[in-house]
């Protein structure tokens, strides 16, 4: 009797364990993505005129991972749910600071550093503000009465906003109509293979 439950007790140390260690192997796998994209994101963001305000966008970035990532682990319904950065805020963010910047440069430029800030803490309180809304009253359904092509435009738009964002990123220049051919010269084209390179390389 005494062997019997030795047994099985070792078999559910062994079973605590296990989950253990799964689920550290899991949080360092997740805490690692979001480091990528947090250093991403506070590129594509940060980047042009604010390009030397990077560090600020990097912490940004981090303390709001952290945060969400805490609450959504602490309040969620879902006890497997994991917050993070997401993609398509983050290139809509990215345009909006852009024209931001880029209206203040014209008009003499500034602290650049303010503005940038309170305009995504606006956006960001605006969209958490639109979520909680939407969770509150249980209108997650209502995605399914939006027409298709109003989604397909909105994730086609995100993608080029991201396309634009990356080239920007990799070649320190914003990709317009006007300086076009200036990509066309032997070292954006470099930074670009070695670009496309990367990415293929991690999408195996």
């Amino acid at each position: 009797m005494a062997v019997s439950s030795a047994s099985v007790n070792g078999t559910l140390n062994n079973h605590k364990l296990r989950n253990l260690l799964t689920d550290v192997f899991a949080g360092v796998i997740c805490s690692t993505l979001s480091i990528a994209y947090c250093l991403s994101y506070a590129a594509l963001i940060f980047s042009g005129p604010i390009a030397n305000l990077l560090g600020y966008g990097v912490a940004v970035t981090f303390l709001s991972a952290a945060i969400g990532g805490a609450v959504v682990a602490l309040r969620s319904s879902l006890p497997f749910a994991i917050a993070g950065p997401d993609s398509s805020i983050s290139v809509v963010i990215a345009a909006m600071v852009a024209t931001l910047v880029q209206r203040m440069v014209a008009h003499g430029g500034g602290d650049l550093l303010a503005p940038t800030l309170i305009a995504m803490s606006l956006a960001t309180a605006g969209t958490g503000l639109v979520l909680c809304i939407l969770g509150f009253i249980r209108a997650g359904r209502a995605i399914r009465f939006v027409p298709f092509p109003v989604i397909g435009g909105f994730l086609g738009a995100t993608g080029w906003l991201m396309i634009l964002g990356a080239l920007q990123v990799v070649t320190d220049q914003r990709p317009t109509l006007g300086n076009i051919e200036s990509f066309a010269s032997s070292a954006p084209v470099a930074k670009i293979a070695a670009a496309v390179a990367v990415a293929a390389v991690l999408d195996l």
